[in-house]
């Protein structure tokens, strides 16, 4: 059982925790009105931002109405919007300076949480109702507008969201997936049938690195030889994916295309995609041959999707059985090659499902809800105000865990976790 002394002792102990990627609603309403797709545009947005990018379509999020039914919309406000199984309502925040570590700070504040990013510029928030703002201006946004059910599903999925139903109909679906590959391929003057591999990097300022240089010295030398390698091994175009926090003006100043540049990297089958670019990554996932990694997350949603991917250093995901591994660099090129002639490897459908576990158990099991996992959260919630709010109920499990011996843990895990048993799990399932 957990004790007040003991749990204002291990306030200061931090888990970091990831938002859910599952969102459950229910659909009952008719069908009225016909569903409007909005193709992104071919452009590279550069601030102010001002465009949203969905799959539901690309609007100008201060000014467009939301391209998506009318039945499929929460209302005309964020704070009229209904709250989740934990109490709190989830919103659309856009800011013109882009989501930055001080704007996060600053909502926290107000009572207003980050739970993920948005292109562009914007973020999904959660709030008590009573910390919702009644306009954008209140919280300095260029945009506020409710995390509406269109923007929850594809919008292949809307017909049968609406239509006619004995009872709820629950969908498990990414808040925010991705446009047509098509599309993103067209954007940067490719073919839908173009055979690409993509290369995805990380921050280039990772303090993390100094533990993943096992392969290579570091991303940068992965980057140069890969990509060297992959031009004259193979015939296929090479699409470097830069990761979008390059351009972040907190961030440092190395640029993958600036690597690129400098080592004299140059072709007509090299397609470098800056920070910048307006294109969501998971449509080019769906449509590469196969994926190249520093050790990115990108490489186990890859896995997911059923596209193999070489991992250039042992990450947390690697030697599980779905991802193609190299225990050095000789090793690492010979498993390159191998990926370069076989023109048409999947992964078989047991090493997705593994991969699509292990992300299950990694985001939705193992990673604990907990109030200050960065230190702007201890600054802008002390222990005392969230011991005195309603939200410390959200993490009465994960404080009382902690302060758990290892014999306490092992006789009441299973009675922490459980299905039958309300618990960060089942709340990231149902939210």
């Amino acid at each position: 059982m957990w004790l007040p002394g003991r749990l204002l002792a291990c306030v200061f102990v931090g888990l970091f925790v990831v938002p859910s990627l599952a969102a459950g609603f229910p659909a009952s309403a008719a069908l009225t009105d016909e569903p409007t797709h909005a193709e992104p545009t071919t452009a590279a947005l550069t601030r102010p931002y001002t465009t949203l990018m969905m799959k539901a379509g690309a609007f100008a999020a201060a000014r467009d109405v939301v391209p998506f039914p009318r039945s499929l919309r929460s209302g005309s406000d964020a704070a009229s919007a209904p709250a989740a199984s934990d109490g709190q309502v989830r919103f659309i925040l856009q800011f013109e300076g882009g989501v930055s570590p001080d704007v996060i700070f600053r909502l926290g504040g107000a009572g207003i949480k980050f739970e993920r990013y948005l292109p562009e510029g914007a973020m999904i928030a959660a709030a008590q109702p009573r910390d919702v703002p009644s306009s954008a201006a209140m919280v300095g946004a260029r945009a506020l507008l409710p995390l509406s059910p269109g923007f929850k599903i594809d919008p292949q999925l809307w017909p049968e969201a609406l239509a006619p139903h004995a009872g709820p109909l629950l969908l498990s679906v990414l808040v925010f997936d991705t446009p047509r590959p098509s599309a993103a391929l067209a954007a940067h003057g490719l073919g839908a049938e173009t055979s690409f591999v993509l290369v995805c990097t990380n921050v280039p300022y990772d303090a993390g690195y100094e533990g993943l240089r096992t392969i290579f010295p570091s991303m940068r030398d992965w980057l140069i030889e890969t990509v060297k390698f992959l031009l004259e091994r193979s015939k296929a175009t090479v699409i470097v994916r830069a990761h979008p926090a390059e351009a972040a003006h907190w961030g440092g100043r190395e640029r993958s295309e600036d690597t690129l540049r400098a080592a004299g990297i140059d072709s007509d089958r090299l397609v470098v995609m800056p920070a910048e670019t307006q294109v969501n990554t998971y449509a080019l996932m769906e449509a590469c041959r196969f994926g190249v990694v520093f050790s990115s997350t990108t490489g186990l949603e890859m896995s997911m999707l059923g596209r193999p991917v070489l991992v250039g250093t042992h990450a947390y995901y690697t030697r599980r059985g779905f991802t193609v591994d190299a225990v050095d660099r000789e090793h690492y090129f010979v498993q390159l090659g191998r990926l370069c002639d076989d023109a048409g490897s999947t992964l078989d459908a047991e090493a997705t499902r593994q991969a699509q576990l292990f992300h299950f158990i990694l985001h939705c099991v193992m990673q604990w809800p907990y109030p200050y996992d960065k230190p702007s959260s201890i600054k802008a919630v002390g222990p005392a105000t969230l011991l005195a709010s309603p939200d410390i109920a959200r993490y009465v499990d994960t404080l009382d865990v902690l302060t758990m011996t290892r014999e306490e843990w092992q006789g009441r895990a299973l009675e922490y976790l459980a299905a039958s048993r309300p618990s960060h799990i089942t709340e990231q399932l149902t939210r």
